[in-house]
């Protein structure tokens, strides 16, 4: 014959045990989905790299910058350790890129007229930290 005692303690170290392991699915769940979606954003934002107008690249470069430093401060938490020191890195080299770093020669130094500024290089450039960033993040 059972105590009663016996029986609610462990029906409610039942409970517990289920809510322990529901909750941990539904973290692995929740750091999956940040990460997708973020890998999604950075997508995004890769393709529309090649789209802009050589005149408003270094604008857009700038504006692209702060969105991928935000988006990073979200999901670094859920990237897993063995890959958030890569993720810091390429993180800190895409955060450190400047305008002039984007471009593809000095404008300056040229002689009356001087030539368009073009951004290919740059684009290459951010489209491959872009790769870095998902590479590192994916699970």
């Amino acid at each position: 014959m059972e105590c009663p005692t016996t029986a609610s303690l462990c029906g409610l170290i039942g409970i517990l045990l289920g809510c322990l392991i529901g909750n941990r699915l539904s973290i692995g769940r929740d750091r999956a989905n940040r990460i997708s979606l973020f890998v999604g954003k950075l997508s995004e934002i890769k393709s529309l790299s090649g789209n802009i107008d050589d005149a408003c690249f270094p604008v857009w470069f700038l504006k692209s910058q702060a969105s991928i430093e935000h988006e990073c401060g979200v999901v670094e938490s859920s990237i897993r350790l063995l890959k958030r020191k890569r993720f810091k890195t390429a993180r800190a080299k895409y955060g450190s890129t400047q305008e002039k770093d984007i471009r593809d020669f000095d404008n300056s130094l040229l002689p009356m007229p001087r030539a368009i500024m073009t951004y290919g290089a740059g684009r290459r450039a951010v489209q491959g930290l872009i790769d870095e960033l998902i590479a590192c993040s994916v699970l």
